[in-house]
């Protein structure tokens, strides 16, 4: 088992969903308390999150994942909404395909059935 295990609806557990959260929204949060500062100070900057379809789209073999993208998609607007005015950039790129290595295949295939 992965160390983040992509769940279905009915399979979600509030461990799977923490794992997910924990991965794409507080890495995110992380990274972008890094790199702030230095923004602030410059008076300009973007902070470019990516996130995946299910952040938009009910997916239900990715309902974790969908939980933790809509949360970091929702943060973005938020920081994009409150920076502005300081001349930072905040936004989101939703990727809509999967990105494919030998393992990620393996990991989709199990997560589909």
């Amino acid at each position: 088992m992965t160390r983040w295990p992509i769940t279905h609806t009915a399979q979600t557990t509030v461990t799977s969903a923490a794992a997910q959260f924990e991965l794409h929204v507080l890495g995110a949060v992380t990274a972008v308390g890094q790199v702030l500062p230095q923004m602030r100070a410059r008076g300009e900057g973007t902070l470019l999150r990516t996130t995946g379809v299910s952040s938009t789209i009910a997916a239900p073999s990715l309902a974790n994942v969908g939980l933790a993208m809509a949360g970091l998609r929702n943060w973005a607007h938020a920081l994009h909404a409150e920076l502005r005015p300081q001349g930072i950039h905040a936004a989101t790129v939703t990727i809509a395909s999967g990105v494919q290595s030998r393992r990620s295949k393996r990991s989709c295939r199990r997560s589909l059935r």
